[in-house]
Parts: structure tokens; sequence; C-alpha cells
């Protein structure tokens, strides 16, 4: 036990000087810098290795998501996907726009298939190779997802919105990516003259 001062029992001496920059944050998702990402994507040749990675960075969808989509799943007059997500037993299905340039790829990617088959056919565990191959063993298909919501709130993204594309239940999920993003704006509070 400790020491006792005063009727107060004094449990355990903490140091309340050290610096915020020595903690450790385990809990700030990973994501890959944006310029990084499209670096690595121009020496990506196999169409199909690239599109993948393209659709779970400017999409956000989880990886198992992204598997289960079928070329009938996509309106390209719309510019969108039907996302199917397996939740508590109970089939969970939202609608989220696609970026133009994701559409113009995925135009020509699903040009020779039919409507009923799947846009990205292999497994999760193919999945993951396909990522370690080209971004190497730290990096994960959910790194992409996380980098999508950070990269989105750096270009001055809502929440609320940003919870509808993850397809979050509760908003408390997605106010995570608020505990990146304030790190960044620090650049762009320098560049402000006062």
């Amino acid at each position: 036990m400790g020491e006792k001062v005063d009727d107060i029992e004094v449990l355990k001496d903490k140091n309340l000087t050290i610096s915020y920059k020595d903690v450790k944050r385990k809990d700030l998702p990973k994501y890959l810098k944006a310029d990084y990402i499209r670096n690595t994507l121009k020496n990506i040749k196999k169409p199909r290795d690239n599109v993948f990675i393209r659709f779970l960075w400017m999409t956000g969808v989880r990886v198992t998501e992204a598997l289960k989509i079928k070329v009938s799943d996509l309106d390209f007059d719309e510019g969108t996907a039907v996302i199917k997500h397996l939740k508590s037993r109970k089939w969970k299905r939202r609608t989220i726009p696609l970026h133009n340039k994701l559409v113009s790829m995925l135009l020509v990617y699903t040009g020779a298939m039919n409507k009923d088959d799947l846009l990205f056919d292999f497994t999760r565990q193919r999945a993951d190779q396909i990522v370690k191959k080209y971004f190497g063993d730290g990096v994960s298909c959910h790194m992409f997802r996380d980098s999508f919501a950070v990269h989105y709130m750096q270009s001055g993204g809502e929440l609320y919105k940003l919870q509808r594309l993850l397809g979050h239940s509760h908003i408390t999920t997605t106010t995570k990516y608020l505990k990146i993003v304030p790190q960044d704006l620090r650049d762009k509070l320098e560049e402000v003259e006062f």
C-alpha cells in the first residue's frame, strides 16, 4: 500500500511532466499517405490488382464488402455501388457514390464481364497477399479503409457523411479519425498569416 498523508492515501507517484510526444498512441488508426499510395499504384501493372487496391482506397469499403460486389451492384450512370455487409447474421446494404476516376476505371475493367460476375473473384487471403506484394508486410487491406477516411477528413469532409460512407452504425466509431486529423492540420495552421 502507499503512504498516508493527512488521511489521503497516495497509491503511486506519477510524473505529470512527461511530454505528450512520449506517449504511445496505440488507439490511432494506421494509414498510408496519399502520395505514397499514388506512387506505388503507378508501378502496379496488373490491371486486376491495380483496380482492386484503388477500389479499396477510393471507396473505404471493408475488404469483405469489396469481395462480395458483383458487376450488377455498380450503377455507372449514377456513379454508385451497392455495398452489402453481414452484421449480426443480417445483411445490411448501403449505396455509396463512386469517384469519377474510379467509375471510368471500372467501366474498362468490367467491359468483358457478365452482370453476375464478382468484381474481384478471389479470397480474403489472396486480397491480403496482393496488398503485401506491392506495399510490404506491414500493410493490410484495412489500412486502405483508414487511409480513405483520413484523406477524406483532411480534404474537409464532414464526419457524419464519412460515417455513412464507411457504414458505421455509431458515430463514435467514426470519431477515431478526428484523433489523427488535428495533428495533420498543424501544417495548414502554419500557412495562416497572423
